[in-house]
């Protein structure tokens, strides 16, 4: 398959089934696994009882977390589900980097009593975290809890004492988050602190096919897991609508991202229509592929998985900060391409109205200006390249439920980014500079994400390349 590179470098239902299989539930990456024994397992405490990869916890703990999102998709609402995870991530690298305390906590270290359970500490922390977000879920969540607690053969003693440090650090990040603002009730109107009573051309106004509200306008006021705050990356200004970028872009996605277009590729089509699939969730799919093929350290997966989901969230903050404060940019294109391509009133005499046209997809309800799935690719991209140099190690297979049996394999973690930027012309919703600025976010918000969070501490002994030997 052939993948685009963008100029710069609607549920998440249909990746259950993707990192269920990455979980462990399906033989599907049996063949992706390393025989090699690493130093970290070599060195293993015999009491965890843990046999075979101990990182593979947080690897199935991500999945059930996805599946417990999108099993409340109605409720949560897209913009705001990488939130949970991100805590969930949290709490399990925070009890398990109690142990050695090798990296800066990200609220604190919890105290380490009657030779406790690593193993369990995590299973605790995720276990705890998503039966307190999630009660409903408690029939699902119950047994796959156990499970894991039964596969310890350590001494009962140490377990509870690694199922109490579990619990504490799950709390701990519940109570840290509980006035983030994530969940505000702020609709988009003069109550909304973004809000002008702009209106005319390039104003994001609502879009058929159903008209729905801005979803969320209050997103880029919440509080960032990192980041100082949702208006730190903010994206430039978006073209001018009397400007020969406008010109280029319009141009472009009237052509490639018509539902009817006689230019757009069977494949670029099938991407298209794919990425409608959560990039959120396709990314944690990758870092399951990923965390499986190199099977780091417990901590070390932990850590990992704790950062690419935290550098998503901001990057959603923040492309909602974005989003919000140009919507009501008059003479600038915050406003969907079925908007500016359907409309008779963009003031630009090198642009021809289609009355008719429809996108290839259907158009989400915020502005197109920056891309969401393109900040929240980017970022996580971004943090997967840093954490894994040595690449993907043989590729990623994603899949996405919008296309039943399709595979779409990356040699790259920056080329599922950038299929994501293209795919969102191809879907004929967004246009290129709102791609491109949303990736050039998340890549800003990784970066800093990487800088600033669970830094690595010098305990002033080391160990030469091996990071993983005092884990």
């Amino acid at each position: 398959m052939t993948y685009v590179r963008a100029a710069c470098a609607a549920t998440w239902m249909g990746v259950v089934a993707s990192l269920m299989a990455t979980a462990g539930c399906s033989s599907d990456l049996s063949g992706s696994q390393t025989d090699v024994t690493t130093l970290e397992q070599a060195l293993a405490d015999d009491d965890e009882g843990v046999s075979g990869w101990d990182g593979q916890v947080v690897v199935d703990w991500d999945a059930y977390c996805i599946k417990a999102v999108a099993d409340h998709a109605a409720t949560i609402g897209i913009p705001l589900r990488t939130r949970h995870c991100a805590m969930m991530h949290i709490a399990m690298f925070d009890a398990v980097n109690s142990f050695k305390k090798k990296y800066e906590p990200y609220i604190a270290y919890f105290p380490v009593k009657d030779g406790a359970s690593k193993h369990a500490a995590a299973l605790s922390a995720a276990y705890n975290f998503l039966l307190s977000t999630f009660p409903d879920e408690q029939a699902y969540l119950d047994p796959l809890y156990q499970a894991g607690l039964a596969k310890l053969s350590g001494k009962p003693k140490k377990i509870d004492a690694g199922v109490a440090l579990g619990k504490a650090a799950s709390d701990a990040i519940i109570a840290n988050r509980a006035d983030d603002n994530y969940f505000a009730s702020l609709p988009w109107g003069p109550a909304n602190p973004y809000w002008t009573p702009a209106t005319g051309p390039g104003v994001w106004v609502k879009t058929l096919p159903l008209f729905l509200p801005f979803t969320t306008p209050h997103l880029g006021l919440a509080r960032p897991f990192s980041v100082p705050s949702g208006s730190t990356f903010r994206a430039p200004p978006p073209y001018a609508l009397n400007s020969p970028e406008y010109v280029a872009d319009y141009a472009e996605v009237k052509e490639v991202g018509s539902k009817t277009s006689a230019t757009r590729t069977a494949d670029q089509t099938q991407a298209g229509i794919f990425w409608q699939e959560l990039g959120n969730a396709l990314l944690n799919v990758a870092t399951s592929q990923v965390a499986v093929k190199t099977q780091k350290s417990l901590l070390k997966t932990a850590r990992d998985f704790a950062l690419v989901n935290i550098a998503m969230a901001d990057a959603g903050i923040t492309c909602f900060d974005s989003k919000a404060f140009y919507a009501t940019s008059v003479g600038y294109t915050t406003w969907r391409p079925i908007t500016f391509i359907r409309a008779a009133d963009d003031t630009n005499p090198d642009t021809v109205q289609d009355p008719t046209w429809l996108p290839l997809i259907s158009t989400p309800p915020h502005p197109d200006y920056p891309s969401g799935h393109a900040c929240a690719s980017g970022a996580g991209a971004t943090t997967l390249a840093t954490l894994f140099p040595n690449g993907t190690m043989g590729g990623i297979d994603l899949k996405s439920s919008f296309v039943p049996g399709a595979v779409r394999h990356f040699d790259t973690f920056e080329a599922i980014a950038a299929e994501v930027d293209m795919a969102r012309i191809w879907g004929g919703i967004h246009t290129r500079h709102a791609d491109e600025q949303g990736h050039v976010i998340g890549q800003n918000v990784a970066g800093y994400v990487l800088a600033n969070s669970l830094k690595k501490v010098d305990h002033g002994h080391h160990h030469g390349d091996n990071e993983d030997c005092d884990d």
